[in-house]
């Protein structure tokens, strides 16, 4: 019995995905990112509008032919247990992440309030009925029925007219539908508004199950290429990726580069065939589908897929240089019609969201644009940053991935050696040379587009670490997973470390204990009028307003970023006296708590720390609590 369920955990499952049911949904995508996602309305005039749509459904029914094919793979039982497990352990190492507050700054709560604004205008009866009615021409189309094809298409095609016609979108400015693909939110609100008919969704985990999936699923694709190692070992690699500090910080924060890392890994790992077969045979490669909607998810992507058209291109022009016998005409010839399609399935999606991004100027503002300047290559503050930001991001796997790059290039390997070194180079030498992002270098956001070369380097070190025994196995995984701990980003409370990942401008998450503080003064005072002194950027309040069912009277006031502390909280409770608020609830802008030139009617009635910051309750209706001593 034990060696029938062995057998069966180890038997192949060959994967066939056809071509029509690859252009269905590739066609689906589409029509989410960029009919349902509205930018087209945004056109000045009717005439417009109309162009806009007939343009985008026009090449995008041309891009989803080209870019459909028959897709083709072999897995084996025993890897989708594993997936299981690494679930069920990812979600427990992650579950205090996944519940703590939402952070201040960053950008994680812009993307919580549009996944909110989305899930407001969508009308259940539409997203059921949208949902069936997709199921139901995939079905049709893996089954051929024609008139179930054409039934499902035109009932879809009239339900998300009427959607429209509705104008579920009124009044969302081209900032919100632009700075980011909207289309992620699509996926965002998935969770949420199934919480929100059956159970609550003001819960902060449910808006960070999108990034926690993509971390499994890249963890889960580094161990489906290890060889020689036994479930143990598997699952404690997988231990050791998942606490890779870069990865361990953003598995349970809202933002969309996790789920592009995702689709690079992907491709990464089937970069010999992508990048060397022609066009009709690269589209039957499972990695096909993940390079051709990288351009849908995120616009800095574009650093990643022109690394990949660069590197096809040499291979390709080396290729047509080695032919014999065939004029330089012809050579050409054939190079543009091999590598247009690709270029054009790669690119479109990208080119037509940016397309839309500079055709409406007014958005400029809120965008850095690109602007390269050479001579930062010769700062060495440029190499020093990176290097840095390199060992405390990524941990040991840094050097795995050198000796993995070495015994890629000593097996000739010379593809992949050369792709993952050239993305590895490549992406922060991108973001190095751009005036615009100097005081970004570093960044840990920008850093994650390295991580996919950085794993991929790093499964030949790990491949070649299993053969030296089990032991030496365990013992170097347990050994990694405890330095990664170390230099851990995340605080045992779920809240992270503030200014990780920022070398010259701090732009990253501040968790302050919110939540914490508006329990206790829903709980305590609850219809008193509450002044929240924020620092210069304002807090989502809304979210926990809403999730404790609570809407006290309150006002917020804003301080400057670069004022005095103590003179700055003196300003406020002064402010608050003179506005008649009984309670105010100060943010600090660092560990120490200011002691105010002048308290007036106020005293110190509570302090609420979690291991990132702190937050001060000042009340004038009750009596003061020595909390200094």
């Amino acid at each position: 019995m034990l060696k029938t369920i062995i057998n069966i955990f180890n038997s192949q499952v060959h994967i066939l995905i056809p071509r029509r049911i690859t252009a269905t949904l590739l066609a689906s995508f589409y029509i989410l990112a960029f009919v349902m996602s509205p930018y087209w309305s945004l056109a000045r005039s009717e005439s417009g509008v109309i162009i806009n749509l007939s343009v985008i459904i026009g090449l995008g029914a041309i891009w989803s032919y080209f870019s459909a094919g028959d897709i083709q793979t072999i897995t084996r039982v025993k890897t989708f247990l594993l997936l299981g497990f690494l679930l069920v352990g990812m979600t427990a190492l992650n579950n205090a992440t996944l519940t703590s507050v939402i952070p201040w700054r960053g950008d994680e709560s812009t993307f919580i309030v549009r996944t909110r604004d989305l899930m407001s205008r969508v009308p259940i009866k539409f997203a059921l009925l949208a949902s069936f009615l997709f199921a139901l021409i995939v079905f049709a189309v893996a089954r051929r029925s024609s008139w179930m094809i054409f039934g499902g298409i035109l009932l879809e095609s009239y339900a998300i007219i009427q959607f429209l016609l509705n104008n579920p979108f009124k009044g969302i400015g081209a900032v919100l539908l632009l700075r980011w693909p909207y289309v992620n939110y699509w996926f965002y609100i998935i969770v949420p508004i199934i919480a929100k008919y059956l159970w609550d969704p003001n819960h902060e985990f449910l808006y960070r199950i999108i990034p926690l999936v993509s971390a499994v699923g890249l963890v889960w694709m580094v161990q489906n290429k290890l060889t020689r190692s036994n479930f143990l070992i598997n699952l404690l690699w997988g231990g050791a990726i998942a606490t890779i500090p870069i990865v361990f910080y953003y598995s349970s924060i809202l933002y969309a580069e996790l789920s592009a890392v995702f689709l690079m890994m992907i491709v990464c790992f089937h970069a010999n065939d992508l990048l060397c077969n022609d066009f009709n045979n690269i589209r039957r490669n499972p990695g096909w589908p993940a390079l051709v909607l990288l351009g849908f998810v995120k616009e800095t992507v574009i650093v990643f897929l022109l690394c990949f058209l660069i590197s096809r291109t040499v291979i390709s022009v080396r290729r047509q240089i080695t032919v014999s016998k065939v004029s330089l005409q012809d050579k050409i010839k054939n190079y543009l019609i091999g590598e247009l399609p690709v270029v054009f399935c790669v690119l479109y999606p990208y080119v037509l969201y940016t397309v839309f991004r500079v055709y409406l100027i007014n958005i400029r503002s809120y965008i850095r644009g690109y602007s390269p300047n050479l001579t930062n290559l010769f700062n060495l503050t440029l190499y020093k940053i990176t290097a840095q930001s390199f060992i405390e991001q990524f941990g040991v796997f840094l050097p795995f991935f050198f000796c993995g790059l070495l015994l890629l290039l000593w097996k000739r390997d010379y593809i992949v050696a050369f792709f993952t070194l050239f993305l590895f180079i490549g992406v922060p030498l991108f973001y190095g040379i751009d005036t615009n992002s100097q005081a970004y270098l570093g960044y840990s956001r920008f850093n994650l587009f390295v991580l996919p070369p950085i794993l991929v380097g790093s499964v030949a070190a790990l491949n070649q670490i299993s053969k030296w025994g089990k032991m030496a196995s365990v013992s170097i995984a347990c050994i990694s997973i405890s330095l990664n701990l170390i230099l851990s980003p995340v605080y045992l409370d779920g809240t992270k470390v503030p200014y990780w990942g920022n070398y010259l401008l701090d732009t990253s998450e501040h968790y302050y204990p919110y939540d914490q503080a508006l329990l206790w003064l829903k709980n305590n005072h609850s219809s008193e009028r509450i002044l929240f002194s924020e620092m210069f950027y304002n807090y989502y309040l809304s979210f926990y307003f809403a999730k404790l069912d609570w809407h006290p009277t309150y006002d917020v006031q804003l301080s400057p970023e670069h004022a005095d502390e103590a003179s700055t909280l003196s300003n406020i409770l002064s402010d608050a006296r003179l506005g008649r608020f009984g309670l105010v609830l100060y943010q600090v802008k660092g560990n120490d708590i200011p002691q105010p030139v002048e308290y007036g009617e106020f005293c110190l009635e509570k302090i609420f720390k979690n291991q990132a910051h702190t937050l001060l309750l000042f009340s004038r209706i009750t009596a003061c609590i020595d909390t200094y001593k």
